[in-house]
């Protein structure tokens, strides 16, 4: 008896020293688990998942435990039992495997596998089967049963790229883990075996037959009644996942990581693997919205060299009160370009002229105010000469309002307005309103000669619609470390660069565009909408840019290489694209018109004269900054007299000469004094346009 005792207190204290051996010797290398980071919406709705392993942990809590059982019952039917290893499985998994004569069942613990995977590799040696079985029991030590399951369930693979179950159940039935029934939980179950094999996206029939195995061996060891057991088999499976590579919104995500590089670049290294969340202003129903609208509307593809179809096109779309990116595309198929043209600079051609129009109602002038439209030419270096015409290579030789110039975007009439003001106050315009570009000072600037990229010029055009503030593009709204902290915290950024009543006038000049006249009069615009077309020299680029009271966007269309030109103009090729998708997006926004601003005025104007209406006089409305409106009564009698229509003081036309002496007294540049405007600028650029 004595002996027994000293022998069971032998066998207890070697226990004892074995688990103190195990507790503070044997140490866990390294826990290498990358976890996932996630780009969301600016709804909270998931855009992209950034990861080497597609993995969200989840609380065990989160996870239905059916699906815990379902695991269990397939994988480790002793698992609430033993003590990490398991002396019965190995016994009976060596018992079959001699009588199969091959190994068909393993004897591996679901801790033993969670050691696998979580801190060793899979060479098959003694000294590393001997260290699994240490990390094992040390693991059984110091976590309980429900922890080693949450960790085991969040780390297994799934197969396409998604470990642990909250990946895999979005990945395969798209909805969060917490949400599985009891079918879909015995499906998951069954795909750690062979993921690659029994992948319900590859070979459903195997999946449903595994998925059966799950649910016979539930109902054996009393985790389901018989009649769930047949219900879950019965139930229909919905699977949303595909194998497809198509991504949500690749261009606006490679922006985001590209700004968050900008700001955090030690987080950008680590974005793929560190958990991060990013929540951002995309909009992924305008964003689909502008995906469809390219891809509907523009079907040429004509793949060039490198296999890229083209031409290409570019979308951008922002909120003018908060400069919320709510959609960016910047090119037709991101799988086979990753060249982000909502970034790229080319020629706007006539979405530029806005600027110059901007200008000249800053200075004074009103849309009444008119401008001849006839050959005219202006010295270069060299001894060149430029000479602007219209589109069609002609002139309309008549005055022309400076509100049906920006309308029907004409060229002659544009560049001696600029010739006027002179290019520096037009660039300063547009420096102010938001285009960072370099803008060369030349004459042919009115007609959009510099480039500027579809993302700065839609930006640009925010202060037109939103009461004259300029508004920062913002992408990224907060970004959050794995626990929750925020690492970067933006807002708005706005900022006052344009009296209200003078941007009101050229929102209301510009929803012309699409009145009959308008180089937008071909589209069908649903609701109240302000625009521009542009089409730069030869055709090569095509743009659209324009904006509702909530939203304002730019179309881009061109080819990579500018050498190739368009088969038409923006209005044809950029317009309709446009037009789509505001018609889209301004349906769900429940857009309104615009506010008139307090101080701004409509009048009825005599059409011949600009001046106040007599009994015979064609009129129409014209729009004024209160006192500014027409106060001289025309005194033409039209019923006898048609040779008058150009007369009054608002023809810039036959008065130009006294304009130009005017403009001369107030320190603004005129023809004789061209020269002097030109020096030092290297060349002055060839017009191109107009649409």
């Amino acid at each position: 008896m004595r002996a027994l005792l000293k022998l069971i207190s032998t066998a207890l204290l070697i226990t004892i020293l074995f688990f103190i051996f195990i507790i503070f010797f044997v140490k866990f290398p390294e826990a290498q688990v990358p976890t996932a980071s996630n780009i969301y919406d600016v709804n909270g709705k998931l855009i992209e998942r950034l990861y080497i392993e597609n993995r969200v942990p989840v609380p065990i809590n989160q996870i239905p435990i059916h699906l815990q059982n379902a695991f269990i019952a397939v994988e480790d039917s002793r698992f609430y039992k033993h003590f990490g290893i398991d002396p019965i499985a190995i016994l009976r998994a060596f018992y079959i495997n001699l009588q199969k004569g091959r190994i068909v069942e393993g004897g591996s613990t679901i801790t033993q596998q969670l050691v696998k995977n979580l801190y060793l590799s899979h060479e098959r040696t003694f000294k590393r089967k001997l260290y699994e079985a240490l990390l094992t029991l040390k693991l059984e030590l110091i976590y309980d049963k429900k922890k080693i399951l949450e960790m085991y369930l969040n780390n297994i693979y799934f197969g396409h790229g998604a470990y642990g179950v909250e990946a895999a159940s979005e990945k395969y039935f798209g909805k969060p883990v917490r949400d599985l029934n009891i079918a879909e939980s015995a499906l998951l179950a069954g795909l750690p075996k062979s993921p690659e094999y029994y992948s319900p996206l590859k070979n459903f029939q195997a999946s449903k037959e595994r998925q059966e195995l799950v649910i016979n061996l539930m109902v054996k060891m009393g985790y389901i009644s018989e009649e769930q057991g047949e219900e879950a088999k019965n139930t229909p499976i919905h699977l949303t996942g595909t194998t497809s590579n198509k991504k949500k919104a690749p261009y606006f995500v490679q922006f985001v990581i590209n700004e968050i590089a900008k700001i955090q670049p030690e987080i950008a290294k680590n974005l793929y693997k560190g958990g991060y969340n990013v929540y951002t202003t995309l909009d992924l129903v305008l964003q689909n919205y502008a995906e469809e609208s390219i891809s509907n509307i523009l079907t040429r593809k004509l793949p060039d060299i490198n296999g890229v179809n083209q031409p290409q096109a570019a979308l951008v779309a922002i909120n003018p009160h908060n400069g919320y990116i709510l959609s960016m595309v910047g090119g037709r198929d991101y799988n086979n370009t990753q060249y982000n043209r909502a970034l790229a600079r080319r020629q706007p051609g006539s979405a530029f002229k806005p600027f110059l129009y901007l200008t000249l109602l800053e200075k004074g002038f009103k849309t009444i105010d008119k401008m001849m439209c006839e050959p005219v030419e202006f010295p270069m270096e060299q001894g060149k000469k430029y000479r602007p015409t219209d589109y069609d290579g002609g002139y309309h030789y008549r005055p022309i309002s400076l509100r049906e110039a920006l309308v029907i975007s004409d060229n002659v009439v544009s560049v001696r307005w600029m010739n006027l003001v002179g290019p520096g106050s037009v660039i300063a315009s547009a420096r102010k309103m938001g285009i960072k570009s370099p803008l060369a000072p030349n004459l042919s600037l009115a007609l959009g000669s510099s480039e500027v990229t579809p993302l700065e010029i839609c930006a640009a055009y925010a202060p037109f619609a939103n009461g004259g503030f300029r508004v920062k593009p913002l992408a990224i709204l907060r970004l959050e470390d794995v626990k929750g902290n925020i690492i970067i915290n933006n807002s708005p950024v706005k900022e006052k660069v344009l009296d209200e009543k003078i941007g009101y006038l050229i929102t209301d000049i510009l929803k012309d565009v699409f009145k009959s006249g308008g180089t937008g009069s071909h589209l069908d615009i649903k609701y109240p909408a302000a625009g521009k077309t542009g089409t730069s020299q030869g055709n090569k680029d095509a743009w659209f840019v324009g904006y509702t009271p909530d939203l304002v966007a730019s179309v881009y269309v061109g080819n990579d290489n500018p050498e190739y030109p368009l088969w038409s103009t923006g209005g044809w090729i950029a317009g309709p694209i446009w037009a789509d998708f505001i018609n889209k997006s301004s349906e769900r926004l429940n857009s309104k018109d615009f506010n008139i601003p307090e101080g701004v005025i409509y009048r009825e104007i005599c059409s011949k004269t600009a001046l106040i209406p007599n009994d015979t006089c064609p009129t129409k409305t014209e729009i004024f900054i209160k006192g500014t409106e027409p106060l001289k009564k025309c005194n033409t009698n039209h019923l006898i007299s048609e040779d008058k229509d150009n007369e009054g003081e608002n023809d810039l036309g036959e008065n130009f000469e006294k304009r130009e002496e005017e403009g001369s007294k107030n320190g603004l540049p005129f023809f004789e004094e061209l020269e002097e405007l030109i020096d030092g600028v290297e060349k002055l650029i060839e017009p191109g346009e107009q649409d």
